[in-house]
């Protein structure tokens, strides 16, 4: 009976340590005096959770393969295992961190079809064959209407309505304009 004791309270200390290490937030409160835990690192008053693929004591250590992650709590089972972000399937792109940079993309890439690339070079050739035609359009118009805007219609005959007014001035009777 006295072990069957001893066994529940050891029962009950791991249960209390296991609720406590894995309610934990990701930051508490610190004393000046006071170290941060395993896997925290001091930031400013409080101690914080050691960042993705870092563990130790002020989160010091990289994961070890096949370990990555938060708490390098997850495993890879791949051949090449990045320490935060785990398997790495193809080396056509970079994935860069201050300490470490590997080769690898975790998506495949999209190859372009032979057939969508013609699709894609006949809707060109249609694009530019439309603005050069736009353009001669708006040239020639702007040829053939050499001329002055008057009240926004195109005047052809500026010279026409020049002499017109001009001779509205010579009409005009200089005795009858008021001296003051």
């Amino acid at each position: 009976m006295l072990h069957d004791l001893g066994f529940k309270y050891k029962y009950v200390v791991l249960l209390v340590w296991n609720i406590g290490v894995f309610s934990c937030p990701n930051k508490y409160a610190k004393d000046d005096s006071e170290e941060c835990i395993f896997n925290f690192f001091p930031n400013g008053t409080v101690c914080q959770e050691c960042p993705a693929g870092y563990f130790g004591n002020n989160c010091s250590k990289l994961c070890i393969p096949p370990a990555y992650g938060c708490s390098c709590t997850q495993r890879c089972d791949c051949p090449i295992c990045h320490y935060i972000v785990g398997c790495i399937f193809t080396p056509k792109s970079t994935i860069t961190d201050p300490e470490f940079t590997a080769g690898g993309n975790a998506e495949p890439q999209k190859t372009m079809k032979p057939r969508d690339s013609t699709n894609l070079i006949i809707t060109l050739i249609g694009v530019v064959i439309t603005l050069a035609i736009l353009f001669s359009i708006f040239h020639a118009l702007r040829k053939h209407c050499s001329f002055e805007y008057v009240n926004g219609i195109c005047n052809k005959n500026v010279e026409e309505d020049y002499q017109e007014t001009e001779s509205v001035y010579h009409e005009m009777d200089e005795t009858r304009i008021s001296k003051n």
